[in-house]
């Protein structure tokens, strides 16, 4: 199977899936209830929900030039987070697109290798996985039954797993490290595996950039920050409604974190699985399913709008940048560096 053919069926297939999960999400909601609250909708709370978004948003552009600078190549908070912009803008038609644009935007502006800067967004999803898992423990502690309810909803194809298969992957994992580590040099002196070995180094120089931050602290204030926007955005969304007000901060985290897991699944922009995580939410606490699905339409809708004309506009910005001088020194820097490390 060619990448074209099979980008074409990862494409599809996302789109079947979030199209299916959408509409078995929508199939009985009530337009008219949901226009209903909209009219009624408080206006000054939707700016507050999207300012916080783009706060988000920024902060977390501003944690990527952190790495960034970390891995030998200073780029502005300004160009990381319009890079960030776009990238969720792509990601509304391709899942996990825009990753890779927003890393090419900066071969342009700041002539960072695409390793590099890949190695650095690696590193970022790592932290977020790690923040979104620990939001997690922190609701089921809160709020057991209804947590493990919600995951009990979907089959988990992982409890028909032997434990005696789990344990014999991870050893044969393990043996494939040992053996390569000790057969290291001879391996080095292969060409092909000599180059490989070059990509993954550059690969890594990227992922262990945070081993090298300055301000580790403000590293994780940002990243903090940006979950922080995000609850903050759903707080402000779900008062706004008349069907939303009262629930309460609490509530708003649990839903920031079981639309993050909604998030995960590689579905163009979260539509389909975002809506049935919030509507299941909502099925739990006994406040209606079909109250969750339009709380859940008034919550993306306005970000996907945001992030696409904020997106647009970045794009524009980025492409009349020039590379910067003190850019261009660390990317010629790494490449030398590369050439004499194979």
């Amino acid at each position: 199977m060619n990448k074209r053919l099979k980008a074409i069926l990862l494409y599809v297939g996302g789109f079947g899936l979030g199209g299916g999960l959408l509409y078995l999400a929508l199939r009985n909601i009530s337009f008219a209830a949901l226009w209903h609250n909209l009219q009624a909708a408080d206006t000054g709370l939707i700016v507050l929900a999207l300012v916080a978004s783009l706060a988000a948003h920024y902060a977390r552009g501003l944690r990527w030039s952190m790495l960034l600078g970390a891995a030998g190549h200073p780029v502005s908070s300004l160009r990381t987070s319009a890079a960030v912009m776009v990238g969720y803008m792509v990601n509304y038609a391709v899942p996990r697109l825009g990753e890779v644009t927003r890393c090419s935007l900066l071969i342009k502006t700041n002539r960072i290798p695409l390793l590099v800067s890949g190695g650095t967004v690696v590193t970022e999803r790592v932290v977020d996985v790690l923040l979104l898992g620990l939001l997690l423990l922190t609701v089921l502690l809160g709020d057991y039954e209804r947590i493990t309810g919600y995951f009990q909803l979907a089959q988990n194809p992982l409890d028909t797993l032997p434990l005696w298969a789990v344990l014999l992957a991870v050893g044969v994992m393990l043996i494939i490290g040992l053996l390569l580590l000790r057969l290291r040099r001879r391996i080095a002196r292969i060409p092909v595996l000599a180059s490989l070995w070059g990509f993954v180094r550059r690969l890594l120089n990227g992922m262990l950039s945070i081993l090298h931050l300055r301000h580790p602290w403000v590293f994780v204030l940002l990243s903090l920050l940006i979950w922080v926007g995000y609850w903050a955005t759903t707080y402000f969304f779900v008062e706004s409604l008349p069907i939303g007000r009262g629930h309460g901060l609490w509530f708003s985290l649990v839903l920031t974190t079981m639309g993050g897991v909604g998030m995960t699944l590689p579905v163009p922009g979260g539509i389909g699985p975002f809506h049935q995580a919030i509507a299941t939410t909502f099925l739990l606490y006994g406040l209606g399913q079909d109250t969750g699905v339009m709380v859940a339409l008034v919550l993306h809708t306005p970000q996907l709008l945001l992030n696409v004309v904020v997106g647009g506009l970045s794009y524009v910005y980025l492409l009349f940048q020039q590379p910067t001088a003190e850019s261009a020194e660390p990317a010629a820097a790494q490449a030398a560096a590369d050439q004499t490390g194979q």
